[in-house]
């Protein structure tokens, strides 16, 4: 999967009014707190699918 979800959806953490959200999103996927992704890379699908629901995890909003 392209970068682009993956730094869109920290663009979006950094600017949620949660202090926090960023860093616990990250921690809970595995990956440290200054990760950044490049919107022109090519990450693994699998591990792009996880990531993608850790925010919903962290509001609470999936199972």
């Amino acid at each position: 999967m392209i970068g682009l979800i993956q730094h869109t959806l920290l663009h979006m953490l950094d600017n949620c009014g949660v202090a926090g959200a960023r860093a616990e999103v990250l921690r809970r996927v595995g990956l440290p707190e200054d990760t950044h992704f490049r919107i022109d890379t090519d990450y693994d699908d699998l591990q792009a699918a996880e990531r993608r629901l850790a925010p919903q995890r962290w509001a609470g909003m999936a199972t």
